[in-house]
């Protein structure tokens, strides 16, 4: 059980933060009750100014008007031209703040509409009778048509990457500039092009029509991740 606050206690002191702005707004306020200060003593003067009674508060407010006023008059044009250059310069900096900004937009609003647009190309080409036909092939019980499915599978893959702007002089090329967020079965795409490439080259590999379909399922995981078929 917490236990119940002292009678005594008193509460944190926040200490005042005295930097530059604050001066200055203090500053400013001291000027300005100077300015209401001295309207107020030339309007009394004039009222009672020949009053004997008043000739100490007007000797007074002569010498404030004579001598402190224009003074106040010289600090308060100063601190208006800084303050007219630190609008300007704020203005300025805001404007290039602006600039900055707008042209970071564009650039992320063109890569959106080039994605947007690619996605769109993908889904307007016909991969999925091109696929059918990878399937046909991968169902036959010729060994050289196993082998037309994984390259022709690699190849609809490549062409979808390239569609997708990835950019590469090879197909690995291209699948390196895969982010892993953008492509959640990335490895199944490597694993497959692997193959293909153990196939192209003669390499030692089991090759029967069992692993062939699993590799094309790979593909095909690919692909419907990419919506092309």
């Amino acid at each position: 059980m917490a236990d119940a606050p002292k009678k005594n206690d008193k509460p944190p002191v926040v200490q005042k933060v005295y930097n530059f702005e604050t001066f200055l707004a203090d500053a400013l306020i001291v000027i300005f009750g100077l300015f209401i200060l001295g309207a107020l003593l030339g309007r009394i003067a004039l009222v009672f100014g020949s009053s004997s009674q008043f000739t100490l508060f007007s000797d007074f407010s002569n010498w404030f008007l004579s001598k402190v006023y224009p003074t106040i008059k010289i600090i308060s044009l100063v601190l208006s031209a800084l303050f007219l250059w630190g609008i300007i310069f704020s203005a300025r900096k805001l404007t290039r703040v602006n600039n900055t900004y707008n042209v970071l937009r564009k650039e992320k609003l063109k890569e959106s509409v080039v994605h947007t647009a690619n996605e769109t190309v993908v889904k307007k080409i016909d991969f999925s009778k091109n696929w059918h036909i990878v399937l046909n092939h991968a169902s036959s019980h010729n060994q050289n048509d196993w082998k037309i499915a994984i390259l022709d599978a690699d190849s609809i893959l490549d062409d979808v990457l390239k569609i997708k702007g990835y950019v590469g002089d090879t197909m690995a090329d291209r699948l390196k500039a895969i982010d892993r967020g953008d492509l959640q079965n990335l490895d199944l795409a490597w694993e497959a092009h692997k193959y293909r490439n153990a196939i192209a080259h003669g390499d030692d590999i089991s090759f029967n029509q069992h692993e062939v379909r699993r590799i094309i399922y790979n593909f095909e995981k690919v692909l419907k991740e990419f919506k092309a078929i």
